[in-house]
């Protein structure tokens, strides 16, 4: 894999999270984009590629069971990287005023691994569910769908990005990764909301939904 010239060794991320975008999607669904959030990236690829428990997972597909194209795995709970991930979660939580279950990982090691078009299940316990994928590694394409029909959005997240959706966007919209001739690895960290449906949406910045104040995101975090 190719590093990036963003890529400056040493992970850091800006808690203030300037510069993030929002993109309204329509019917209430929205995305938030910040584009190389975390430095370091190829650290923590390969920080990650090397010590997480990766499981390759199997499912039934047309009267057969197959192989589920990516690696998956639960985030490492000890070492440079926990201490990383629980930083990005604490910011990304005072940031929208939800509540982050604990990240998951999902590795597209190439062109052949992707998921197909799908809304995640906790939109249907969630009334407006927030999902954080930053990628680090190679950027892949990464397609919203509009389940009412029309042009689909594309976005290539890598080298450290940050994807953000919120509001109606589970319901709304369907998302995947299509697979390619040739792609360089990839590995997706997700952090998604935990409150049950019937819990209040998620705030703008700047809005309070009293919460127990979260710490504030360390700065200078250790070399990987």
């Amino acid at each position: 894999m190719q590093a990036s010239l963003f890529d400056t060794g040493c992970p850091d991320f800006d808690p203030e999270m300037q510069g993030i975008e929002r993109i309204e999607l329509g019917d209430g669904a929205w995305v938030d984009y910040l584009p190389h959030w975390l430095a370091g990236h190829d650290a923590v690829y390969r920080q990650l590629a090397g010590s997480a428990d990766w499981k390759q997972g199997r499912r039934l597909m047309y009267y057969r069971t197959v192989d589920v194209p990516r690696l998956t795995a639960a985030a490492p709970t000890t070492g440079h990287c926990a201490a990383l991930l629980l930083a990005l979660s604490a910011t990304l939580s005072r940031h929208y005023a939800v509540v982050f279950q604990d990240p998951t990982l999902a590795w597209y090691r190439d062109g052949r691994d992707g998921v197909a078009p799908h809304g995640d299940r906790i939109g249907r316990l969630c009334d407006d569910p927030v999902i954080a994928i930053v990628s680090v590694g190679a950027p892949r394409r990464f397609l919203l769908h509009p389940l009412a029909g029309g042009r689909s959005r594309m976005f290539s997240p890598g080298w450290g990005d940050l994807l953000v959706m919120g509001g109606s966007c589970q319901r709304s919209f369907l998302h995947s990764v299509p697979k390619r001739g040739h792609a360089d690895p990839r590995i997706s960290i997700q952090f998604r909301t935990m409150e049950p449906a019937g819990t209040k949406p998620p705030a703008r910045r700047g809005q309070s939904h009293n919460l127990l104040p979260v710490e504030r995101a360390p700065r200078g975090l250790p070399a990987l």
